[in-house]
Order: structure tokens, then sequence, then C-alpha cells
């Protein structure tokens, strides 16, 4: 597993408060996209912290309690499994 950077490690000591938090690289840091069935190019978007945020913990943890608290209220409900006929 690769070293986690300096201000990976920073992030998570400012959000500890919030409970266990755990951080994992993504796509290589760029967007992710992919083409759909219809041709059209869908890419992924991922919102980045204001930076003003970064540097006061209450202001970054009220922050970041709305967006987890609205990801989980909009979270997809988990996709049926399909059942292969015998």
């Amino acid at each position: 597993m690769p070293k986690q950077s300096e201000y990976v490690t920073y992030l998570l000591e400012l959000l500890a408060l919030l409970g266990q938090v755990t951080s994992r690289a993504m796509f290589g840091g760029q967007p992710f996209s992919y083409s759909k069935k219809d041709g059209t190019v869908a890419v992924m978007s991922y919102w980045t912290v204001p930076a003003d945020l970064l540097e006061d913990q209450e202001p970054l943890l009220v922050w970041a309690r709305k967006a987890r608290d609205t990801a989980l209220k909009h979270k997809a409900p988990p996709k049926r499994s399909k059942k292969t006929k015998p």
C-alpha cells in the first residue's frame, strides 16, 4: 500500500471528530468519465472542500457533517442481484 501523504494525514486529523474517517485514492486523481450506451460521455462530479475551511477545524466539521448527511439522505438503494435460472 502506498504511503499516505502528509496532506491526507492532516485532513484525516481535522476530520477525526466525525468518527472513523478513511481515505483512498480514486481514478489516479483525475475525473472519472465513461461512455454510455447512447454514445454520450458521462463525467462523474466530485466536490472539493472550500479552501478557507482547511485552516479551521470547526467550520470544516460543520461543512463535512452537512456533506455526509446529504450523501446519506440521497444514497442510492442497493442494486438487486440478478438471479440466475437453473
